[in-house]
């Protein structure tokens, strides 16, 4: 399977990345500057044991676009990459813990790391990744595309 890759930090092909490697990934210091690292927290405090602790784990997406939704930044470089057994989460459910009250938070989490409704948008959470090939950001139009993908599981969500 084909999987993207955006960072801020440029990479080489072969490159070996090992969130293991950092202290706390880069999405996850965004998290707790921002005041929002207890979704991941949550999040990780309800994982199944086989999936990756998410402040420490490496994203990609099935396409170029889609990386646009998790991180739109100038200057960010893009990235084919192979993860092995890479766990797919709906992604727009860390927005869902976010604006819900607690009472569902647990449906949230449980459906999070267990999808069993039609997710349009997945991340793939992976403690390790390899880069295979650097590519072209996304281009106006497909960056739209990619947050059209993103906005359409809003409606999916309100079935948990």
């Amino acid at each position: 399977m084909n999987l993207f890759h955006v960072s801020s930090r440029e990479y080489t092909v072969g490159q070996i990345i090992k969130a293991e490697d950092f202290e706390n990934t880069e999405y996850y210091q965004n998290a707790i500057t921002q005041n929002k690292n207890w979704i991941d927290d949550y999040l990780d405090n309800h994982k199944p044991a086989n999936a990756p602790e998410r402040k420490k784990t490496i994203y990609a997406f099935d396409c170029p676009e889609n990386c646009i939704a998790f991180n739109d930044n100038e200057g960010n470089f893009y990235y084919r990459v192979k993860m092995i057994n890479p766990v797919a989460c709906p992604m727009c459910l860390t927005d869902e813990l976010q604006e819900n009250n607690s009472d569902k938070n647990i449906s949230i989490a449980n459906e999070y790391w267990n999808p069993s409704l039609s997710w349009k948008f997945l991340e793939y959470l992976s403690p390790e990744m390899e880069i295979l090939e650097i590519i072209s950001p996304p281009d106006k139009y497909k960056k739209i595309k990619g947050r059209m993908n993103y906005d359409a599981d809003h409606l999916t969500k309100q079935n948990i």
